[in-house]
């Protein structure tokens, strides 16, 4: 990351020396050169210099730096209002979901349970792919808890 950083210094300060000595050479010359003899990466730097320029002198003065706030302040409410909004148009969608699922649950667990309800139930379970588990026995789960005493006698 560092050397990174060092390369791109590197690099603009190159871009600077060339922007230098095409400046001497239009001076001397008393014409400007073709913008194709210019390199791209030189042109690049020269109007990042003068954007950062402009940025200064902008700041520097108090009307300016209102502006700039000012402007800053907007675009970042504009964000957390679309932020906002996003947040409260997706509940709607998520407590469809938490129904859906949940009557879902309670379906596949009233179907598994009680013998009447699945017989209503599994076949409109299986048209929207949530079929529930025939029971294991046939009269619908056998009967309640064993007594220990009841077996005994």
């Amino acid at each position: 990351m560092l050397q990174a950083l060092k390369d791109f210094q590197i690099q603009r300060f190159n871009d600077v020396v060339a922007l230098a000595d095409i400046a001497q050479t239009a001076w001397q010359q008393q014409q400007l050169p073709a913008s194709g003899d210019v390199p791209k990466s030189a042109q690049y730097t020269a109007m990042g210099i003068l954007v950062a320029a402009q940025l200064v002198m902008i700041l520097l003065s108090r009307r300016g730096r209102r502006i700039i706030f000012l402007t800053v302040d907007t675009v970042l409410a504009v964000l957390l209002v679309v932020v906002l909004l996003i947040a409260i148009l997706s509940l709607p969608i998520g407590a469809v979901y938490i129904g859906l699922r949940g009557s879902i649950m309670m379906a596949r667990s009233l179907a598994e349970n009680f013998t009447t309800m699945g017989r209503v139930l599994r076949p409109l379970l299986a048209l929207i792919g949530q079929a529930a588990a025939a029971p294991a026995g046939s009269g619908g789960g056998g009967g309640g808890v064993t007594d220990s005493a009841a077996s005994r006698s």
